[in-house]
């Protein structure tokens, strides 16, 4: 959803009721571009719903006695000795047959195994104006990798140089291991090369390629933060449209609780304050407020404290 908000704004209408959708003074509607973007990921959401419908692999593990049979056998699994950078040519490991796991190392037109490599200078972001070292893009990923749990999978970081990560994901309870893998391969191109894959079992309900999505919206997301600190001068409007038009690309859901988190730690401190003492329910919410926060202090009716 995108908030648009006219230039001139009545207070006395606005920001009232429980519903901010149904007020006058707001629209907030899908464009007609991200209709297909909006669809993928009502697909995915239902994909998801079955899929909790039938999964094997963690749905059962909260038993007593799953975690008895944890101490008994070892669901981590062994450490493959394919992991690394491979050499002929240079690249990651390929995938196996099952379709739990992913590699920008296979074939395109491998649709179970293949995915794109991660540009950390995308040429309609940062890439135009600012492009990051490669040692400010492993920061970032590093970063990334240490304040999150997707899946409530623990990350454990096994493994590090200046080109080359590798981290295990343990899963609650039982402990079962998944393998990720990023490489920075030399030369001028500003990518990232990896690799998520499960030690054990078939199918992993793709959690693999939630993983991946998740890390890769945290970085866009610091990207948009450190755009803002330094002062570029980008807008409350264009901020908030890149914010919601990267989640979308990336099928994240724009009513999760962490992404409202996320959107308002991008917003300068003194309009974060202001959005957040509104108690925001949603992002569509926090966005319509932070326009209309920013707009008044434009005109001179709200001045800020200063960060």
């Amino acid at each position: 959803l995108f908030c648009t908000v006219p230039s001139q704004f009545k207070e006395n209408h606005c920001f009232n009721s429980k519903s901010m959708r149904n007020q006058l003074c707001i629209s907030c509607q899908l464009r007609d571009a991200d209709t297909a973007s909006m669809k993928a990921l009502k697909s995915s959401e239902e994909h998801s719903t079955k899929s909790c419908k039938v999964g094997r692999r963690e749905i059962v593990l909260r038993s007593s006695e799953m975690a008895i049979l944890a101490a008994l056998f070892n669901f981590s699994g062994t450490k493959p000795n394919y992991i690394g950078v491979q050499k002929n040519p240079p690249s990651l490991a390929l995938c196996p047959a099952t379709p739990n796991c992913i590699s920008t190392a296979e074939e395109l037109n491998d649709l179970s195994h293949y995915v794109p490599p991660w540009n950390y200078n995308p040429e309609d972001g940062r890439g135009r104006k600012k492009p990051a070292s490669k040692q400010q893009a492993m920061s970032e990923l590093l970063e990334a990798i240490q304040s999150t749990k997707p899946d409530n999978f623990m990350p454990h970081i096994v493994e590090k140089n200046d080109d080359y990560v590798h981290v295990e994901y343990e899963s609650p309870i039982l402990g079962f291991v998944d393998d990720v893998e990023f490489w920075f391969p030399p030369g001028k191109r500003p990518i990232v090369e990896y690799r998520s894959a499960s030690r054990l079992g078939n199918y992993d309900f793709d959690i693999n390629r939630k993983r991946i999505k998740l890390l890769v919206a945290l970085q866009i997301v610091w990207w948009l933060l450190k755009a803002i600190d330094r002062g570029s001068g980008q807008s409350v409007q264009d901020y908030t449209t890149e914010f919601q038009r990267q989640a979308m690309l990336l099928n994240m859901d724009l009513e999760d609780e962490d992404i409202l988190t996320k959107y308002l730690g991008g917003l300068h401190t003194h309009l974060r304050r202001k959005v957040i003492s509104t108690k925001p329910k949603d992002l569509n919410e926090a966005c319509v407020q932070a326009y209309y926060i920013d707009e008044e202090k434009k005109q001179g009716e709200i001045e800020p404290k200063g960060d």
